[in-house]
């Protein structure tokens, strides 16, 4: 669909035969991430927490994964968000998997992401992930640049929030900016960033 640096996105609409390999690679992707860890430090939890939310993406034709397998991300079309009762059914599986602290914390960042979600319409990112042995070689680029371009075309904006502070710098360059910063206590932090059309 897209070509960037020599890797072809695939589209995979409402083809949920792809589902084990997305999670495989955002749980690979998130597993050191800070705020999955402190909502549970258990290292099945990424994979837990996007093999729940992972089938809810596909009916609505953004997910996406590079032709190599190496990398994947799920975006939502404009008008489309995870709704918070969807994300209270997620809570309380991770209540019977991961105990009462795990989801406690889920709960609280649940919240947060929904509190200062971007309201008005975008393309949202929900996740974004690239296995170790493919990073820092275009595959991330490429499956932000797809959606970005459309953005420009329908002059739309993008949003994401983002749990790590190593990635700033990366969605900084894809022309996102942070609107807002929330720490949770004695937690780490959440940037909340948007890119404008054209940025």
């Amino acid at each position: 669909m897209a070509i960037g640096r020599g890797i072809t996105l695939k589209v995979q609409n409402t083809n949920r035969d792809h589902k084990d390999q997305i999670v495989e690679i955002l749980a690979e992707a998130f597993v050191s991430d800070p705020v999955l860890n402190w909502v549970c430090p258990d290292t099945a939890f990424p994979g837990f927490l996007f093999n729940a939310v992972a089938p809810f993406c596909f009916p609505h034709h953004h997910t996406y994964m590079t032709d190599d397998g190496k990398g994947t991300a799920l975006w939502l079309p404009p008008g489309v968000d995870i709704p918070f009762p969807f994300a209270g059914g997620i809570l309380l599986k991770i209540l019977r998997s991961f105990g009462f602290g795990t989801f406690w914390r889920g709960l609280r960042a649940f919240g947060k992401a929904e509190q200062y979600h971007y309201r008005p319409p975008h393309f949202y990112l929900l996740a974004l992930g690239v296995l170790e042995e493919a990073r820092c070689k275009g595959s991330g680029s490429t499956l932000i640049r797809d959606i970005t371009t459309l953005c420009d075309e329908m002059n739309m904006p993008a949003y994401l929030e983002n749990s790590n502070e190593r990635n700033l710098s990366f969605y900084q360059r894809h022309g996102f900016r942070t609107i807002r910063e929330v720490q949770f206590d004695y937690g780490p932090t959440l940037w909340f960033m948007l890119r404008e059309p054209g940025a």
